[in-house]
């Protein structure tokens, strides 16, 4: 049974990051009826937390129908934004009522030109930042979304630092998807001695939380708590948080509607437009040895 589908409403965007994997795939237009659809299947297959990723879910004109609809199958959803439609309590406001749960906002950089420069629209880092702050008078769980590139390893410190003055709940780092897999950086050794350092850090701080998602930190992290280095459950959080997805009963679902196992390597399993769910899920396997 399913506990979570991350779910693209459109591939549009208003920026054009460097790092994108799904920029210049053309949208389908759906009905809110195909929206319907999929958010029953997903119900009846048991999903409790509905991630809205892909391109800028706010630019979908059908979002908030489908975040509506959602909140009556009692959902538990988490929206991934870059912040720019966030500027205002009303639209926070909106979102919460329309059960929105978790709100994560993408930073590239603790720069703010790296970061524009990165998303391709000037002031793209002052709308994100501001969004954050806004968030933090409303009571939602908020936190900050970094994909890790070569050009920003270095950079984690400051984001910590960052996040801490902003209040925020958690930090999600996500290693750069490239060529339908997760990228092996040229400065590997540095990657890993930095998300050693990063996990020891966060194993003696309690004030925020952070979000590992590479699989390949797994021996990493059998090393550390086999050193005793690490608590029991912070050790078997960093293990469920960086396991296989297509191994934790968590799909996504493109805005083509094709459906895949993992998050993080995209080959399709098959496309909810065209054949049921429940028979796309019988086809679920590990595509890429983790």
């Amino acid at each position: 049974m399913l506990t979570s589908a991350h779910i693209g409403l459109s591939f549009e965007c208003n920026m054009k990051c460097v790092h994108c994997f799904s920029k210049n795939k053309p949208n389908i237009k759906k009905e809110n009826s195909d929206y319907e659809k999929i958010v029953n299947a997903l119900s009846d297959a048991g999903v409790i937390y509905l991630i809205y990723t892909h391109g800028e879910p706010l630019l979908n004109k059908s979002f908030y129908y489908v975040a509506n609809l959602a909140k009556l199958n009692n959902f538990y959803q988490i929206l991934m934004t870059n912040g720019w439609f966030l500027q205002n309590d009303t639209i926070i406001e909106k979102l919460i009522d329309s059960g929105i749960n978790r709100i994560s906002i993408s930073l590239d950089s603790s720069n703010p030109m790296e970061h524009d420069k990165n998303r391709g629209i000037k002031g793209a880092w002052d709308k994100a930042i501001n969004s954050l702050k806004l968030l933090s008078s409303h009571k939602i769980n908020r936190g900050i979304s970094f994909t890790i590139r070569e050009e920003n390893i270095d950079q984690i410190d400051d984001l910590i630092s960052l996040s801490k003055e902003l209040k925020v709940n958690f930090i999600s780092l996500t290693c750069l998807r490239k060529d339908n897999k997760i990228h092996i950086f040229s400065n590997w050794d540095n990657y890993i001695i930095k998300m050693k350092e990063i996990i020891m850090k966060f194993n003696n701080d309690q004030n925020i939380n952070i979000f590992l998602h590479d699989y390949r930190l797994i021996p990493i992290i059998n090393e550390l708590y086999s050193n005793k280095l690490l608590s029991n459950n912070y050790y078997e959080e960093l293990i469920d948080m960086n396991s296989c997805h297509s191994k934790k009963n968590s799909i996504t679902i493109d805005p083509n509607g094709d459906v895949y196992g993992c998050n993080f390597v995209y080959v399709p399993l098959g496309n909810i437009h065209k054949k049921s769910l429940k028979e796309i899920l019988e086809n679920d396997k590990c595509i890429y040895q983790c």
